[in-house]
């Protein structure tokens, strides 16, 4: 094969890998109303499976017993639990998307991560410039919304919002920054994930790209993104302890932030209002105009773990009987309540073993990575369970037989980042 074929092939072959990662951020954005659609995740599934069988993959032992696990959780719930049915379509939609983010960290690989950040890092800049406008124009972006929501999910567009996968104008949150995602808080959830990536395979040192990523955390006014990005300025300024200048900055950031959580609603109010919520529940109203109970996420981790308490090995795709005997059907948005429901206790400790692990590839600093998990549990305890698509990317990423090659990965590759 002459050069020109090979690098032809390179080319194809990176085109291949973008384009999945391009799949992999309509899904996690949330933002679409394909997503939603059975058809386009069937349709995405069968292009995955295509892929992954062209480029002659093979199917680890580790993900076998992943998935014959999650199948005996579903088999013995299905078996004790009397309060609903088991659907086979519904486990089958569940469980394909979750081996979709496995075909994607198998066909692109190692490098996932990195052109998945280096994919990403446009949309974050662009954001900062349609949001600019978006402050100084708001109606403008209100009256476009009924030419540029033909993708758009239906509660946005009843809520005047409209999004086309580089950006969402939120129309509940018009003076927040959602960037790609379908709201503010999941945006600085998926920056978080990013500035400790960047920090990583950098270094841990702040560039360009960390200022950027740094600022556009700033327009989201999230909640959990600040307090998450609290305890990284907290561990960060800690590592470089030998550093004069950031250790006498650690006293400042401190009671800053102390002042700032106590002057902001957003902040102090917020939480204090969850904390007097507790596990109580109100009425919505979804976009088919069907009545359901929400819960807020504090209260939904609460019922979740009580649950697991009475069910301790999850109950896989159905609700868990002594939650819905207690509170009811209610819905909250919570990642890690949902791991919890689903996967019982084995399975959180799993995921935060498997997320160790996955940051150990990349971080050799212990207190960094104790910051990372911390960080990602505030983010993932305000975010619902959209982000399975990216965390289970990151729970089967260990794992992958390619990892075999990493150490060559980060000796040799990943010194030219930077240069990206």
């Amino acid at each position: 094969m002459n050069n020109f074929n090979i690098r032809l092939k390179s080319r194809y072959e990176l085109f291949v890998d973008y384009l999945v990662i391009a799949l992999m951020v309509l899904y996690i954005s949330g933002a679409s109303a394909i997503t939603k659609s059975h058809l386009f995740v069937l349709f995405s599934f069968i292009v995955l499976c295509l892929i992954f069988i062209v480029r002659k993959r093979h199917i680890d032992v580790p993900f076998l017993l992943f998935l014959a696990i999650w199948c005996f959780i579903n088999l013995i719930s299905s078996l004790v639990n009397d309060l609903s049915t088991f659907s086979l379509p519904f486990f089958l939609n569940e469980t394909g998307r979750m081996i979709m983010a496995y075909l994607m960290i198998k066909i692109v690989g190692p490098s996932l991560f990195n052109k998945f950040s280096k994919f990403t890092f446009p949309l974050i800049v662009l954001s900062l410039f349609l949001f600019t406008f978006q402050l100084l124009g708001e109606s403008i972006f209100h009256s476009l919304a009924p030419k540029l929501n033909f993708l758009t999910q239906e509660l946005q567009k009843q809520a005047g919002g409209w999004s086309l996968f580089v950006y969402t104008f939120n129309g509940f949150a018009v003076d927040r920054n959602s960037g790609f995602m379908w709201e503010p808080g999941a945006y600085a959830a998926i920056l978080i994930f990013f500035l400790y990536y960047r920090l990583f395979i950098n270094n841990f040192k702040v560039d360009t790209k960390v200022i950027i990523i740094l600022i556009a955390l700033f327009t989201t006014f999230s909640t959990a993104g600040y307090l998450a990005l609290f305890v990284f300025i907290i561990c960060y300024f800690t590592y470089h302890r030998k550093a004069i200048f950031p250790i006498l900055l650690l006293p400042f950031a401190v009671i800053y932030g102390i002042y700032y959580y106590h002057s902001t609603d957003f902040l102090n109010d917020k939480i204090e209002r969850y904390i007097d919520i507790g596990t109580a529940s109100w009425e919505e109203e979804s976009v088919d105009g069907e009545k359901y109970m929400r819960m807020s996420r504090l209260g939904i981790f609460v019922a979740s773990v009580e649950g697991a308490i009475y069910r301790p090995l999850g109950s896989g795709v159905l609700a868990n009987k002594h939650t819905i005997e207690k509170y009811g059907n209610e819905y909250g948005p919570n990642f890690l309540a949902k791991v919890l429901q689903q996967w019982g206790w084995l399975g959180i400790l799993f995921f935060y073993y498997a997320l160790y692990k996955f940051t150990r590839h990349w971080c050799n600093s212990q207190l960094m990575t104790y910051s990372f998990l911390l960080s990602m549990s505030i983010v993932l305890f305000s975010n619902p369970f959209t982000f399975r698509y990216l965390m289970f990317c990151v729970v089967f990423f260990p794992f992958i037989s390619e990892n075999r090659y990493m150490e060559y990965y980060l000796n040799y590759k990943m010194k030219y980042i930077d240069r990206i």
